[in-house]
């Protein structure tokens, strides 16, 4: 249900990150060899980076507020405010990716699944904690990612910074998304949770995990470039090599996984599974 307080906390946001954009655009040097349509991205990195840490901030102090998740909670006004924040940034940065042309095709598919996702959890009355936690998987491993873009704009892509800033980013994208995700994929469907919230939970689940893919794939193409010989590198490198050249098959069994399984498990009588420490649900 869209109320006013989704209206003003989208709202506030959407104006806060286009007024930081002007402010980073006369304040920020972007570097000379960039061409204006990186430069634009170089930008928008730097705003990227305040959303993403703003959004892990809001979204660990409802968490952690909240002894981890609650499934089925209604959607109090925290809920709002944090989800308002995250999805008056992504307006914002729709419409300044689109104008400047920021975005392949990959991303455009990556952030309308985001966008419709997003409202469609952004608009329940309940499983406001779903959505909290959703924001927190996706957004913790952002900063990392957005300081090795502006590293590597900047040509400094050989410092020690950039190296920790990439290795950091795939540890907890493939921990957050492929790991903790797995349990919430599962987890709604065990619940009395919306099936649009299911869905989309499962189709942002489904993106994430090819991003997965694809950092297992870049770490395949590193070993071979070392050319290391122990057997297990080989074994990961021909692994990898069979997925790149099935590639339709490796979305197929993504989009299986993700938006099939869990409510085919649900039907044969499975039921939640939770990490939890002391009072604590972790997921």
């Amino acid at each position: 249900m869209f109320t006013v307080d989704h209206f003003i906390t989208t709202a506030i946001s959407l104006i806060f990150y286009s007024c930081l954009n002007v402010a980073c655009t006369l304040k920020i040097k972007s570097p000379e060899h960039l061409s204006a349509t990186e430069a634009r991205d170089h930008i928008g990195q730097h705003i990227s980076f305040v959303h993403s840490t703003l959004s892990c901030l809001l979204s660990l102090v409802v968490y952690i507020q909240d002894a981890g998740i609650d499934y089925e909670s209604d959607f109090s006004y925290k809920y709002i405010f944090v989800m308002g924040h995250s999805m008056g940034y992504f307006t914002y940065d729709l419409i300044y990716a689109e104008i400047f042309g920021v975005h392949d095709l990959a991303m455009r598919f990556h952030h309308a699944c985001v966008m419709v996702g997003g409202y469609a959890l952004f608009l329940q009355d309940k499983g406001g904690s779903i959505g909290i936690l959703c924001i927190a998987l996706t957004e913790l491993s952002n900063p990392c990612m957005q300081v090795r873009f502006i590293l590597k704009a900047r040509k400094e892509d050989h410092s020690r910074l950039y190296k920790i800033s990439e290795l950091l980013f795939a540890a907890l994208f493939v921990f957050n998304r492929g790991v903790i995700g797995t349990y919430l994929n599962y987890n709604v469907y065990q619940y009395d949770v919306n099936n649009l919230v299911r869905v989309f939970v499962s189709l942002i689940y489904a993106v994430s995990i090819y991003w997965v893919y694809i950092i297992f794939c870049k770490g395949a193409k590193y070993f071979k470039k070392k050319e290391l010989q122990n057997p297990l590198s080989r074994l990961y490198v021909k692994i990898f090599d069979t997925f790149r050249a099935n590639q339709y098959l490796v979305i197929a069994g993504i989009f299986t996984w993700s938006v099939f399984m869990p409510p085919s498990l649900k039907m044969l009588g499975s039921t939640p599974h939770h990490l939890r420490m002391f009072q604590f649900t972790i997921i």
